[in-house]
């Protein structure tokens, strides 16, 4: 699991509301509901498979843009860990 030899808690869901500036991510209360909302959409879309590739990459774009604002991985961790998705 990423960051798991560095942070004891890596890939435990957030115990605590952060923001970052004038941005207030996801409340620890609703990260769940908002999780299975987005993964559920994921599914009915069939997981992108049959889209063109520009549609795949509007649809990928919406989806991590999603992700980050929702979710709002430790800020640090969400910097470092983005240069492991590739360039298309």
């Amino acid at each position: 699991m990423l960051f798991s030899k560095i942070y004891s808690w890596a890939g435990e869901i957030r115990r605590i509301d952060i923001s970052k500036e004038d941005t207030r991510f996801c409340t620890t209360a609703r990260i769940e509901p908002e999780a299975n909302k987005i993964f559920n959409k994921l599914a009915e879309r069939k997981y992108f498979v049959e889209l063109s590739e520009e549609e795949l990459i509007e649809k990928l774009a919406e989806l991590y843009g999603d992700l980050n604002l929702d979710f709002g991985l430790f800020l640090r961790q969400r910097d470092r860990s983005r240069s492991t998705i590739p360039d298309c």
